[in-house]
This record gives structure tokens, C-alpha cells and sequence, in this order.
């Protein structure tokens, strides 16, 4: 019970007659057999960050122009695409997870891997000497205030075409 952290009161109702403790030795009836060895080093399994679907910027850009056709994907209340300032503001990491989840089916750390490449690619604006990560503030009426942090691309048209939405009315760039 100790090993699983369950209390005793999870499996016995109060008032309920608990079984005495084990209070005798084990005795093995016979002696454990040798494991044998492994004759051939094992192969590591691939990891799904190694994936070089996730790695590929023009498969990333792709994916986004596709997941951003519809005009419903951007500058929505809970969407991680944004144009701030007449620029593109991909929301991190959850778009990279979307991007993940549906291109591979990982949900599990293979988003870095894209966000790494995303970011060494040139396409990203820095924000400040080391770092590429932005913050926006969230001004919504009737609520407090938040903070969304994200990428910042300079040309919304490479991935929105030329039909760019207007600036999101509730998103401030803040700048450092």
C-alpha cells in the first residue's frame, strides 16, 4: 500500500475489520535463474523529437498557412495566431504543440524540436539580445489583464497571404 500511496481508509470502509500485518518471514521456494546476456547491443528506439517532419520550416509553414485559411484561426479569444502591430505573433508553445499533435501525433516534447528549428530559421524577430520571445499584453474588458508569450514574425503575408486580418484590438506588443 505504501508503494501505490494508498491510505488503508481508501480500500476499508470505517468500521470495517482491516487484515493483521504480515508479521512472518518469506521463504523462496527456489533461487532466482541467471539472466542470461544479450548477445547484440540493443538499439535505442527513436525518439519522435528525431521526427524530421517537425524539424522542416517549409513543413511548419506550410501546416500554418493551411491551419491559418480560415480567418476563424486568427486573432481569436483562445487562438495561438495573432496579428499585433502588423505582425504575424504565433502564440509559444501552443502552437507548436498544435503543430506536433497533428502533423506526427506527438504529445509528448517533439514541439521543441519545431520551435527550435522555427526559431533558428531567420524567421523569427529577436526580441532583445537573447532571446526571440515576445509578450503581449492581453486586454480584454471587464477582465484583469494577462500576458501571452510568443514568436514574432515580421511578414504576416508569408503565411496569411494577402488577405491580412486587422490588428488583434486587445493584444499591446510590449516592448523591452
Amino acid at each position: 500500500l505504501t508503494l501505490l500511496r494508498l491510505t488503508p481508509s481508501a480500500i476499508w470502509e470505517p468500521g470495517e475489520q482491516r487484515p493483521a500485518c504480515f508479521v512472518g518471514d518469506v521463504t523462496p521456494i527456489s533461487e532466482a535463474e541467471p539472466v542470461p546476456e544479450l548477445s547484440a547491443p540493443t538499439q535505442p528506439l527513436p525518439e519522435i523529437a528525431d521526427d524530421p517532419r517537425l524539424g522542416d520550416n517549409n513543413n511548419f509553414l506550410q501546416w500554418l498557412k493551411n491551419h491559418t485559411s480560415s480567418s476563424a484561426t486568427v486573432n481569436t479569444r483562445n487562438g495561438k495566431v495573432h496579428v499585433v502591430e502588423n505582425h504575424l505573433f504565433l502564440v509559444t508553445p501552443g502552437i507548436f504543440k498544435i503543430y506536433a499533435a497533428e502533423t506526427t501525433g506527438d504529445s509528448g516534447d517533439g514541439w521543441k524540436l519545431a520551435q527550435r528549428m522555427f526559431k533558428e530559421s531567420g524567421l523569427a524577430l529577436r526580441c532583445n539580445d537573447d532571446s526571440f520571445i515576445w509578450t503581449c499584453e492581453v486586454r480584454a474588458p471587464q477582465k484583469k489583464s494577462s500576458q501571452l508569450k510568443g514568436f514574432l514574425m515580421e511578414d504576416p503575408k508569408q503565411v496569411l497571404g494577402e488577405k491580412v486580418p486587422v490588428n488583434n484590438p486587445w493584444l499591446k506588443l510590449l516592448r523591452e
